[in-house]
């Protein structure tokens, strides 16, 4: 079956580069510092490297081999001239930015998160001010009582603001912890979830600090977080497509990939926790990234009267409490 999908991947990037001789086909393309052109279509991007995925298959690149990046769809270049305003706290050029992206492309989902939350940031601005005069007023009475203010690091600010703790998981972060009633607990985060981004942005490769910092310390009350659920389905032993076999369509998105619609209540796919929105990740350990629609249904098929596993990568949304210490 791999072999299958590599000669499909072939094929698929064989035609890329026929479409791009002639005109019609540019993709992305990479300019490295040591003048080497790649190019392809991105397909991650992290704060420290970018995954293109090229006629040669995936390639990582480090973005500090990277000197410049042109994407294919001019959304994705607003929305990365968007990212780096953000990143230096110049909200109003970044929701400028992110603004136009989604004039071009009202559904891209990367600008819709930076619009949110670089709308957010404007809007606290006030609210930041009053909250530093109040911390340096406590300060000001811990100092003149002669006391001294206990440190909580981010890992204990994580676990009191939003209710969960995490421990690194491969490149990502996988939550160990979550308080019941917690924001966490709300939000339907368990352990054993991976976060893969917050706010729409990957955080794969980062250190355990920055991260904690990003979720915490950010001046917003709303927390988004990109996560991946390991599930297993049973598998109904009748006839019929994923919504008789599971109790849950599943179509294609163009930008997400294999997408669950509606769930049946009551059936399998609800037992499990599926919610429409949730996007098909890995199916028996296997990427979906190049899989046709055919061959996701060929394999719940395949699994009649058993159990499947599934990865599903799902957005929520967490509501920051500042109980006291």
């Amino acid at each position: 079956m791999k072999n299958r999908f590599k000669g499909l991947l072939s094929i698929l990037f064989l035609l890329m580069f026929c479409l791009f001789l002639s005109g019609i086909f540019y993709g992305d393309t990479i300019f490295k510092k040591d003048r080497e052109r790649v190019k392809g279509v991105i397909v991650e991007e992290y704060r420290d490297r970018v995954i293109v995925s090229t006629i040669d298959g995936e390639q990582k690149i480090l973005r500090s081999d990277v000197k410049k990046i042109d994407y294919d769809l001019e959304e994705q270049n607003l929305t990365s001239m968007g990212d780096l305003y953000q990143d230096r706290g110049m909200y109003q050029d970044a929701y400028y930015y992110y603004g136009q992206a989604l004039k071009i492309n009202p559904q891209y989902k990367r600008a819709k998160e930076g619009l949110d939350l670089s709308g957010s940031m404007l809007q606290q601005t006030g609210r930041k001010v009053k909250l530093a005069h109040i911390q340096r007023m406590n300060e000001e009475k811990v100092w003149r009582s002669g006391m001294k203010m206990p440190e909580e690091n981010m890992e204990a600010q994580l676990r009191r603001v939003l209710g969960f703790s995490v421990e690194s998981y491969g490149a990502n972060f996988k939550v160990i912890y979550v308080q019941k009633f917690s924001p966490a607990d709300s939000a339907g985060l368990d352990v054993g979830d991976v976060i893969v981004a917050v706010w729409g942005r990957m955080v794969g490769y980062t250190r355990p600090e920055e991260f904690m910092a990003k979720v915490v310390s950010m001046d917003v009350m709303e927390v988004r977080l990109t996560i991946v659920k390991n599930l297993e389905i049973r598998v109904k032993d009748v006839l019929g497509d994923t919504s008789s076999l599971i109790g849950a369509d599943v179509t294609y998105s163009e930008t997400e990939g294999f997408e669950v619609g509606s769930v049946a209540p009551g059936g399998e796919a609800e037992r499990v926790g599926l919610v429409p929105g949730d996007i098909f990740a890995k199916i028996e350990g296997e990427s979906t990234r190049y899989m046709p629609l055919k061959e996701m249904k060929k394999m719940f098929a395949a699994r009649k009267g058993k159990t499947i596993k599934v990865s599903v990568k799902r957005d929520i949304s967490l509501w920051k409490s500042f109980a006291k210490k």
